[in-house]
C-alpha cells in the first residue's frame, strides 16, 4: 500500500510511465536506485519463468558479479509451493526413519488407476 512506483529506465532519462516499465519500490528502499557506483539498479527481465518482472541488481560491494535478482518476497503463492514442497520431503523423511524404526515395509504408491474406493470394495475376481 506503501510502495512507490519504480520506472526501470529513469524517468528523467526518458523513461516510461507505462505499468510494463514499472515496478513497486517501498520508499526506504526506493532511495537507494540510481545510477551511482553504490546504488542499486534495476532491468527489466524479458524472457523465461520471471519475464515482466523487476530484477534488482546490487551494487559491486555488495555482489561484484552484480547478478540480477527478482524480490520474491511479495509473491506468496510461489514461497507456499516451496515451502510445501519442504514440508513434503520433511515428512516423507520422517516416515522413512520411522519405518526402519520400526522393521516395517512402506506402502507401495498407489498406481496411476488406483481409486480411493478400491482399498474398501476390491475387484472381484472372476
Amino acid at each position: 500500500m506503501w510502495a512507490e512506483a519504480h520506472h526501470t529506465v529513469e524517468w528523467m532519462l526518458g523513461g516510461l510511465t507505462d505499468i510494463t516499465y514499472l515496478a513497486p519500490a517501498c520508499p526506504q528502499h526506493h532511495k537507494l536506485i540510481g545510477p551511482g557506483e553504490h546504488q542499486w539498479q534495476t532491468i527489466m527481465i524479458t524472457d523465461g519463468p520471471d519475464a515482466g518482472r523487476c530484477a534488482w541488481i546490487p551494487p559491486a560491494f555488495l555482489d561484484p558479479e552484480q547478478r540480477p535478482r527478482v524480490n520474491r518476497a511479495h509473491h506468496p503463492d510461489e514461497a507456499l509451493i516451496e515451502a510445501r514442497q519442504v514440508m513434503l520431503a520433511r515428512r516423507t523423511a520422517q516416515l522413512q526413519q520411522r519405518t526402519r524404526e520400526l522393521g516395517i515395509e512402506p506402502p507401495a504408491p498407489p498406481g496411476p488407476h488406483s481409486h480411493i474406493g478400491d482399498a474398501v470394495n476390491p475387484p472381484s475376481s472372476t
